[in-house]
């Protein structure tokens, strides 16, 4: 099931305007008139291109992106135009097909293509002529699998049915983040401390997954070099859990005692260190829920006092570990096999031993931290992800962080992309049933650098049929790079432009550019839909108009030729530079040749005295 046509009566800034994904199609919805109350209440659907035509195009077009991807659309326009708009309306209409504030009262039309017959949606009470067949707008999910993402902040409410869509924007993961927590998380100074790094930790868990994957191939944005894992304080832990405050007293009795058996003696190593500190913040997080579940502070704290002696000191800290397991198991009636703790303290531990780590101890136990090589240590640290992912949901309680690092802001923002889509994999590859994809990405580019740009779609058309093998994939881009415009035929970009008396979004037939596949990005950037006023900066062209202005005045002042001078020699655009250059060098000889007039005026005038004075001597000498 392809999506062919979308048509709005109204929605956000979108008023009677239909939007075509596929070249091989031209579809226009044509209203008739409206009724007493302005609504449209029919109209007549129709497609412009012949079967002629479209037979010519099919051939072409067909595998024209590449094996596994049916169709690529990109939708672009300037801020404001509705390019988020469509996404969303599809999102909304096609995903959780829930009429929310905007589409409540709108007459919406969805075209399918699906086997090929033409399948047709209809919001709203609207009656359309056409040569389709309707389909239930609830069935539309059962047959197409939609994925959708931004890295935009929204202000989202998300309906009950809306796991309908496979939602991977941050919005929608923050919000996921913002409930985990919640149920777990009493402190309100921590809460957004939790969501954040619940966000973090799933961000991470993700990228490291794609990363030692088959899918992944060496990129050339790359991807991070160091993965840090800190143990949480036991502050934070202990607010993590639903725990009293009145039994801070408590919790201090039993942390001056486990800092006493789990003391880093001088002469640890590093890994010694971090795998000290480890055990014994597990054990808090473990004992202060009983102390204040049960109100058995003064139990744990004397056994915990039984084992304060030189033997105990003298084992392991494994050993250490189990043998206060055994205190908790008693007073909890649990075996200590039974705990999931302690598989992941296990496999915790392995992993330490297993791989060298560059340890970094910040000097408290309570923030020991561990620094791994991700190149070398990809597999397994993806194998410690997965576990510590089971056991936290298992114990409902954090207590790792992780960061990755070395990581420029558009290489993270290329790898979310990607380990976001290869984070659905196996949920959409097994769903058999659902041959079609469509995937929406709003403006996935941002935060790129322009050679990235160029490579932006070609990384997505090579990627997504390894992530999502055995499924046709239709791909509609929103955006701002002429590089993706340049990357596609002029059929297969939605151009939008925004009225300027009412906002509203206008598709534009854009007659003015003829073709954009290959075309040169300089070319796309002159054509007044990319850039109205020209290619300089705005703040850049005020210095250069100011220039000009003092210029064209009969007698400017030196200082502000002075000036003039400065902002010329600045300029590296060569064609404004030299005709400015000349103008200037022309103020400067006119004013040479009006001194040279007035010296030449003066001198005269200065013959004129000297005659006078000539005169003058020789009357008065005739006088004599």
């Amino acid at each position: 099931m392809e999506l062919l046509y979308l048509w709005i009566e109204d929605y956000k800034n979108i008023k009677q305007q239909g939007f075509n994904f596929s070249p091989l199609y031209d579809f226009h919805f044509e209203p008739d008139k409206p009724d007493e109350n302005g609504k449209i209440v029919s109209g007549t659907l129709t497609d412009k291109i012949t079967e002629e035509e479209r037979e010519k195009k099919r051939y072409f077009y067909e595998d024209f992106f590449g094996e596994g991807i049916s169709n690529v659309t990109a939708i672009v326009g300037e801020n404001g135009a509705g390019k988020s708009s469509v996404i969303s309306a599809l999102k909304d209409m096609i995903g959780t097909q829930v009429l929310n504030e905007y589409t409540d009262d709108s007459n919406i039309i969805i075209v399918f293509l699906d086997e090929n017959i033409f399948r047709l949606v209809v919001f709203g009470n609207l009656t359309v002529n056409h040569f389709c067949e309707y389909i239930d707008r609830k069935s539309v999910s059962k047959f197409l699998n939609i994925i959708y993402y931004s890295n935009g902040l929204e202000n989202e409410d998300y309906p009950s049915d809306y796991e309908k869509i496979n939602d991977i924007s941050t919005t929608f993961l923050l919000n996921n983040a913002i409930e985990e927590r919640t149920e777990i998380t009493l402190d309100k100074n921590y809460h957004i401390k939790y969501i954040l790094r619940a966000y973090s930790t799933n961000e991470i868990q993700k990228q490291i997954s794609f990363i030692t994957s088959k899918v992944y191939n060496k990129y050339s944005f790359g991807y991070p070099q160091l993965f840090f894992i800190f143990l949480d304080e036991y502050q934070s832990i202990f607010n993590s859990i639903p725990v009293v405050n009145r039994y801070t007293k408590d919790r201090k009795k039993i942390t001056k005692i486990l800092d006493s058996i789990f003391e880093i003696q001088e002469g640890d190593d590093l890994n010694m260190s971090f795998e000290i500190t480890a055990y014994k913040n597990i054990l808090e997080m473990i004992l202060y829920p009983k102390i204040a579940s049960d109100n058995n502070a003064n139990k744990v704290h004397k056994s915990l006092i039984d084992y304060d002696n030189k033997t105990f000191y003298k084992n392991s800290p494994s050993k250490k570990f189990y043998t206060i397991l055994q205190v908790y198991s008693t007073m909890s009636k649990t075996k200590v096999e039974s705990l999931p703790i302690i598989f992941f303290v296990k496999k915790l531990m392995i992993f330490l031993r297993k791989i060298k780590l560059k340890n970094k101890n910040r000097g408290a136990f309570h923030n020991a931290g561990a620094i791994i090589d991700v190149k070398k240590c990809a597999l397994e640290i993806n194998a410690l992800l997965r576990v510590y992912d089971k056991v936290k949901q298992q114990i409902n309680a954090a207590f790792l962080s992780f960061q990755i690092r070395d990581i420029s802001y558009g290489e993270y923002s290329l790898l979310s992309i990607l380990a976001r889509l290869y984070d659905l994999k196996h949920s959409i590859s097994e769903n058999s049933i659902k041959k079609k994809l469509l995937i929406l990405i709003d403006e996935g580019e941002l935060g790129l650098h322009p050679q990235w740009q160029k490579q932006y779609l070609k990384i997505l058309l090579e990627t997504l049929p390894k992530i999502f093998p055995n499924k046709q994939i239709q791909l509609i881009l929103t955006s701002h790079s002429p590089f993706l415009v340049s990357d596609l035929p002029k059929e297969n970009v939605i151009f939008l432009e925004k009225e300027e008396n009412t906002g509203l979004c206008k598709v534009s037939k854009l007659d003015s550019m003829k073709h954009t596949f290959g075309a040169n990005i300089h070319t796309l950037l002159t054509d007044s839909f990319f850039m109205k006023g020209g290619l300089v900066g705005e703040f850049a062209q005020s210095k250069i108009d100011k220039t000009i202005d003092i210029l064209n005045e009969s007698e400017p002042k030196k200082e502000d030729l002075d000036t003039c001078e400065m902002i010329i020699s600045m300029i590296g655009e060569p064609i404004v530079k030299t005709m400015l250059q000349k103008l200037l060098d022309s103020k400067r000889l006119r004013k040479v040749d009006k001194h040279e007039t007035d010296i030449e005026q003066m001198r005269k005038e200065l013959l004129e005295l000297q005659e006078w004075k000539k005169i003058k001597e020789e009357q008065d000498k005739n006088k004599q």
